[in-house]
């Protein structure tokens, strides 16, 4: 019910084993973190197993931070190590380099992965760990040669074991070298690649730099300047000078001026069409169709022909050669009767269709 406070108390009445974790989970979401950290070194004395440590140190990097959730695993490992089988602790050292590199911590991941391989390097964290190494690794990249290195690295764990993160790791760095289109959409979408997916800023900073001195006349030259901004800081005054240089007036220069840009939507759409990104089809606008209200009345056809007089058109048509008219107070809408041929016997209910 968002109780915390009686949650907590009612937890610490509790003599079952899995009351304190928990309470140390509940007073996480109440932002008493002092408190559960507390609480977790006293739970890092007792046999509290991996499925209870996993989901707490998630709750501790949420609450506060990745470098709080490290040092708390640190000292449960100190404490509670010999207890914790070794794939076990490579596990919880996997998820932890993985929380320290989606916070951008990429050099602390790197040494959590390490310390994954020398702990269990046989097993499918070991080979999971070496995998995201390389992907460390490539976020530090200064060169595409140094991708280069890395691609080749990388090959040889495909080739020992093709796990899912090799290969999607293995396509992103064959997107980015082996890139045939050496046009202007081309160089632009290997750098935005670069930054987005491979997360390398450094080097994406510097392919933008380069595609703009090779590129100078190219609408897209002040958006590459732009994007280098926030990825090489200390190159800033340089690319600001070169901004106000050569493209002051231009829609990317004005938007980071925070100038009235009119022209800024119509060079992002030149910029996806050029780059073969599919712009959103909005549905068509609905055409309104207007209908008769209802008529109250009989609905459906008129059961009785209307007569030559009081319809004032032409006769009814004849019926069939052959079929018979209608009996005095027989309806006339009934199916026709044919007269069945001389020698046939009567039709039986199963032949009557």
């Amino acid at each position: 019910m968002g109780d915390y406070g009686s949650a907590a108390e009612w937890y610490g009445r509790s003599t079952a084993r899995a009351a304190p974790p928990a309470r140390a989970r509940v007073l996480l979401a109440a932002g008493r973190a002092p408190e559960a950290l507390a609480l977790l070194d006293t739970l890092a004395r007792r046999r509290v197993g991996e499925g209870d440590w996993a989901p707490l140190l998630d709750d501790v990097a949420h609450s506060a931070g990745p470098d709080t959730a490290s040092q708390t695993l640190d000292r449960l490992l100190a404490r509670e190590g010999r207890h914790l089988p070794a794939g076990a602790q490579g596990r919880l050292l996997l998820a932890d380099g993985d929380r320290l590199f989606a916070a951008g911590r990429a050099p602390a991941a790197g040494a959590r992965y390490a310390q994954v391989v020398r702990l269990v390097p046989d097993s499918l964290e070991g080979q999971q760990a070496r995998v995201r190494g390389v992907r460390v690794f490539a976020t530090q990249a200064d060169s595409v040669a140094d991708l280069v290195g890395l691609r080749a690295r990388l090959g040889k764990l495909v080739q020992t074991t093709p796990t899912a993160d090799a290969r999607a790791l293995e396509t992103l760095f064959r997107h980015v070298l082996d890139a045939e289109d050496v046009q202007e959409g081309g160089q632009f979408r290997t750098a935005e690649l670069v930054r987005d997916s491979l997360m390398a800023p450094h080097l994406a900073g510097r392919l933008f730099v380069g595609f703009a001195q090779a590129h100078p006349a190219s609408p897209f030259a002040p958006k590459a300047l732009v994007a280098a901004l926030g990825l090489l800081p200390t190159a800033r005054d340089s690319l600001v000078a070169a901004l106000d240089a050569g493209y002051s007036t231009s829609p990317y220069t004005l938007a980071l001026r925070g100038a009235d840009s009119p022209a800024f939507a119509a060079a992002e759409d030149f910029l996806a069409r050029s780059l073969g990104v599919e712009r959103e089809v909005l549905p068509e606008p609905t055409l309104l169709v207007r209908v008769a209200p209802p008529v109250p009345g009989r609905r459906g056809p008129t059961l009785d022909p209307p007569s030559e007089a009081a319809a004032g058109g032409p006769p009814a048509l004849p019926l069939p050669s052959g079929a018979a008219r209608p009996r005095p107070g027989q309806r006339d809408d009934e199916p026709l009767r044919r007269p069945r041929p001389v020698g046939r016997p009567a039709a039986s209910p199963r032949d009557s269709l």
